[in-house]
C-alpha cells in the first residue's frame, strides 16, 4: 500500500500504513460489519434470528407475524398485518438510509408475478442468463416426452443397531435417475408410544 499524496512528512524514510476506522461500501470486508450492524438493530427491535438460516428474522405479535428475510443488502419484508409491516419499514428507515421498492418483482433469481389466483413464482430470467453463460443461447429448444418424477420415503427406526430412522429421495428425468440422496438421522427421537400385544 502507497501512502497518499500528504500523509507523508517530507523527510521520512519509514512506511506508515493507514488504518481503516470504518468499513467502506465495495470492500471485501463491508459486508460483515453492515450484516453485524442490521442484525443488531434487528434484534433490537424484538425480532428473533433463525437458528436455520441466519438471514432469517421473525417478529411475532399474538397471531400476527413480520418476516424479514436479507439478501446482501436486500430486504424481503412481509407479514399478516399491515400496520406492522408500516411499523416495521419505518423503524427501519429511522435506522438505514433505506429505499421501499414496493411489491416484490425480484429476489435473487426469482420472479414474482400476481394475480386473482395467487403468486406465480418463475425462474425464466434466471435460467436464460445460465444457457447465455454457458454458451447455448443458439441452441434449439427440442419436445421430450419425459416426465419429471420425484419419490421420498422415511423409515422410522431403520437401523437396527442405532434405532435411528432412515430419509430418502430420488428424482428421475423419464426411466434416468438424475439425483437421490438417503440419509440416517443423527439423533434418535425417544416419542414413541408403546403397546403391549
Amino acid at each position: 500500500m502507497n501512502i497518499p499524496v500528504g500523509f507523508a512528512r517530507q523527510g521520512e524514510t519509514h512506511k506508515k500504513v493507514c488504518k481503516l476506522h470504518k468499513s467502506l461500501y465495495g470492500l471485501k470486508q463491508a459486508p460483515r460489519p453492515w450484516n453485524m450492524k442490521l442484525t443488531e438493530a434487528l434484534l433490537h427491535m424484538g425480532f428473533q434470528q433463525s437458528h436455520y438460516d441466519y438471514s432469517l428474522f421473525t417478529k411475532k405479535a399474538r397471531s400476527d407475524i413480520v418476516i424479514i428475510l436479507v439478501y446482501v443488502d436486500d430486504l424481503l419484508i412481509s407479514g399478516n398485518n399491515q400496520q406492522l409491516l408500516c411499523d416495521t419499514r419505518t423503524d427501519l428507515k429511522k435506522r438505514f438510509k433505506m429505499k421501499d421498492l414496493g411489491e416484490l418483482k425480484f429476489f435473487p433469481c426469482i420472479e414474482f408475478a400476481r394475480s386473482k389466483q395467487g403468486i406465480l413464482m418463475c425462474q425464466m430470467k434466471y435460467a436464460l442468463e445460465l444457457i447465455s453463460e454457458s454458451g447455448l443461447s443458439g441452441a434449439k429448444p427440442a419436445e421430450s416426452s419425459s416426465k419429471l418424477t420425484a419419490y421420498c420415503d422415511s423409515d422410522w427406526r431403520a437401523c437396527i443397531q442405532t434405532r435411528r430412522s432412515v430419509t430418502g429421495y430420488l428424482v428421475k428425468i423419464g426411466s434416468a435417475l438424475i439425483s437421490w440422496k438417503s440419509k440416517k438421522q443423527s439423533t434418535v427421537s425417544k416419542n414413541f408410544n408403546r403397546s403391549r400385544i
